[in-house]
């Protein structure tokens, strides 16, 4: 049964939609096409209206590469469709395919969109959305970082409830004669001990892209993480603890790599306005790109010294693009709690890719834990030292 699943998913040939929300989700569509010899090709962008820059992001890539695409937003799209426990089912688009590659398991705009787009004896399956797809793939959820039964009660109850929601939405989609497929195409195929079935995704199509070096300077890249998201989902604490950590790591890097030229490359969705600040004091370039961070390094005519991030997807693509190249994740925990960014962490050290670890303590009060970072802090620049003290008093 495994294998004939196997054979339905990763056929050769044959036409496919792709169904993608973010910069990297188009990449792996992007190379699935060259994996599978697809030679009839649909792209449609399901964008959120607020990740401005990403959107603008992806239709850049669109546009360099020659795609012709069609943009939805979430907030068009009725899900009550798909979703309702009535027969009713969403009305199919002109033109279907053979197969549907979805780009976010957790999305159920995008499975409406798909099965518009499935022809009957179609099958669905899934491209990775980053580091998420490690946690889904070892079906780890974000549940033990809380001793509060009430979190947990709810983390449990999402967990159930997304398996649920899927084993639905596969019997809705199978009573229409298409199949929803536990199936991925994965830059995570090592992972074995999962109940999904795996493709290797080596972006060995993004790796022909490769500049020659034509520069005897070299190159150090910072790939920032979207400041605010990850002071509250991960560290939940106020976004200038983040902010002072990113500031050591940028001290460290300007000193570690002093003879580098040194790019800070923001996440897509971030819009924290005193990370370019601090890159300014430091001389660091700042660089908001129209392009993936992968594709912008492997154009640079720069030989690429070393990669930091802040558990950035990109990492772990970057270390199968750049084998010889030093690259370090600043990973930060809170205490001896256990939660999913655990579980990317470990799986970066096993790809050979630097921990430089940041724990925060767990029970001190978040005055001290600003005063503990910021006295650690030999060149902190006086306004933001007089930031960080104002909030502390109000």
């Amino acid at each position: 049964m495994k294998n004939y699943i196997k054979k339905q998913a990763f056929f050769k040939g044959g036409s496919a939609a792709f169904l993608v929300m973010s910069p990297f989700q188009l990449l792996c569509a992007i190379e699935a096409i060259c994996a599978f010899d697809i030679n009839k090709i649909f792209f449609k962008f399901v964008f959120v209206r607020e990740y401005k820059h990403r959107n603008e992001q992806m239709i850049h890539m669109a546009i360099h590469m020659n795609l012709t695409y069609e943009v939805v937003f979430t907030d068009e799209i009725n899900i009550d469709e798909l979703y309702n426990t009535s027969n009713k089912m969403p009305v199919k688009a002109s033109k279907l395919y053979d197969r549907i590659f979805i780009g976010d398991y957790n999305s159920k705009h995008l499975h409406v969109e798909a099965y518009k787009l499935a022809q009957k004896g179609s099958c669905v399956l899934y491209l990775d959305d980053g580091t998420s797809t490690i946690c889904l793939l070892e079906g780890i959820f974000n549940n033990g970082y809380t001793q509060s039964w009430v979190d947990k009660y709810l983390t449990l109850k999402y967990k159930k409830g997304t398996y649920k929601l899927h084993r639905f939405i596969q019997r809705k989609m199978n009573n229409q004669e298409v199949k929803l497929l536990d199936c991925f195409f994965t830059m995570y195929d090592n992972l074995k001990s999962t109940r999904f079935e795996l493709f290797p995704n080596n972006f060995d199509k993004l790796r022909e892209s490769r500049r020659i070096v034509s520069s005897e300077e070299k190159l150090v890249c910072i790939i920032g993480t979207a400041v605010n998201e990850f002071s509250e989902r991960v560290l939940r604490e106020n976004v200038m603890v983040l902010e002072s950590i990113i500031w050591i790591v940028l001290s460290k890097v300007q000193h570690t790599y002093q003879k580098c030229k040194i790019v800070y490359i923001p996440h897509p969705r971030d819009n924290n306005f005193i990370i370019p600040k601090f890159c300014e004091i430091l001389n660091i370039n700042y660089l908001q790109l129209n392009e993936t961070v992968e594709s912008y390094l492997l154009n640079s005519p720069y030989e690429i010294d070393a990669i930091w991030g802040f558990g950035s997807t990109a990492l772990g693509v970057l270390r199968k693009l750049f084998l010889n190249t030093e690259i370090v994740n600043v990973s930060i925990t809170k205490g001896s709690t256990k939660k999913n960014y655990d579980a990317i962490y470990s799986y970066y050290s096993k790809i050979n890719i630097r921990q430089e670890e940041i724990r925060l303590p767990e029970n001190e009060s978040k005055t001290n834990i600003f005063f503990s970072i910021v006295k650690n802090i030999i060149y902190f620049s006086s306004f933001v030292v007089q930031r960080i003290f104002n909030k502390i008093i109000r």
